[in-house]
């Protein structure tokens, strides 16, 4: 055998040895680009959903908040009630207590301002309450609202990316077989020049002359 066809021989393994390495890093590129897809939709699945139970929980705190805030309007509402109707009943007993006359009168009309301040204050109370249990609930509502829109930008950029790094497999995978002929083609090449630099060194026939 000669050395020219030893050496056609380790260019054709070496060619070949090339083209399988470039078909393994191209097959492990695509696997890990498709790995990066999946990561990316579990993690945009997994975000929009923390991000409606953050919403949920928000609406949640933000309905017991208000119900406590009624609930101590409503006691707030009673003891004014009650302290209203002291009021009252106080006044009557000092004019009682100095022989006037409760229904007619100053001590009338003290009845009739106390009883007026008593309604207004209970009315303020009862206005309070329902303002600041509504806000609670508008604040919570608002924050849900936010969290939830925070959520779905996220899983769609997500998304996008996924999106993105599929393609890129994609095309990736397709290049395979122009990497391969590439591969195959600049083997050629070598062997080529590496023949053409042999076919250099054989000895030129020499002419005599007659």
């Amino acid at each position: 055998m000669s050395a020219l066809a030893v050496i056609g021989g380790l260019y054709a393994a070496s060619t070949l040895m090339n083209m399988y390495a470039g078909a393994q890093q191209n097959a492990s590129q695509v696997r890990a680009m498709k790995a990066q897809a999946g990561a990316y939709r579990v993690s945009a699945a997994e975000n929009l959903a923390f991000a409606r139970e953050q919403a949920s929980l928000y609406m949640r705190t933000g309905a017991e908040n208000a119900r406590a805030i009624e609930f101590r309007g409503a006691e707030m509402l009673m003891q004014e009630e009650i302290a209203g109707q002291r009021r009252i009943s106080g006044i009557r007993a000092r004019a009682g207590s100095s022989g006037a006359s409760v229904n007619v009168g100053t001590p009338a009309n003290v009845q009739i301002a106390q009883a007026f301040a008593n309604d207004y204050n209970q009315r303020m109370i009862d206005y309070n309450t329902r303002y600041e249990a509504a806000r609670t609930r508008l604040e919570a509502k608002q924050r849900a609202t936010m969290e939830l829109r925070r959520g779905q930008l996220a899983y769609n950029n997500l998304m996008r990316q996924a999106q993105l790094s599929d393609q890129g497999a994609g095309e990736l995978a397709g290049s395979r077989d122009m990497m391969l002929f590439s591969t195959l083609l600049g083997g050629a090449a070598d062997f080529g020049g590496t023949y053409y630099r042999f076919s250099q060194l054989d000895p030129q026939p020499t002419t005599t002359a007659p």
